[in-house]
């Protein structure tokens, strides 16, 4: 089973058990990583498997748009939305440290994920995330 990471109560309301991340405001740090420009590249990587349309506005100043914000990512053993990489990348937001030490140790390079495996994890995830295959269901239905 992926791992979820980053699925912060302001991002995506109604999680299931076990899935939030707690409060994305909550995880900005004073001083960001070293790394998180890195470690934001390789989220940004990330191999898709879960498309959506629309935009979402930065809900740490209300501005910008986030284009397929809720879609996912995944790095054959994470699962995150797209728009995970723009908070990390804009306000170092901080990521449990299992995460970022398996990044550092594939020196920030996502691995090749085989399509039908890409496959087999969206069919396996999706259900424990509030999401159907077609679209329906999203937790910002909700």
């Amino acid at each position: 089973m992926l791992k979820p990471l980053g699925f912060f109560e302001e991002i995506f309301s109604g999680a299931p058990e076990g899935i939030s991340a707690g409060r994305l405001l909550e995880s900005i740090p004073d001083t960001p990583a070293e790394d998180s420009g890195k470690i934001a590249t390789y989220l940004k990587d990330g191999h898709e498997i879960f498309d959506t349309m629309g935009a979402e506005r930065d809900v740490v100043t209300g501005g910008r748009r986030i284009l397929g914000a809720a879609s996912l990512q995944t790095d054959g053993v994470w699962v995150w939305r797209v728009d995970l990489a723009h908070y990390v990348r804009n306000y170092g937001v901080l990521l449990p440290s299992d995460f970022t030490d398996h990044v550092r140790r594939l020196d920030y390079t996502v691995p090749a994920v085989p399509d039908a495996r890409l496959v087999e994890l969206t069919d396996e995830i999706l259900p424990h995330l509030g999401f159907r295959r077609d679209g329906g269901g999203t937790p910002a239905q909700r």
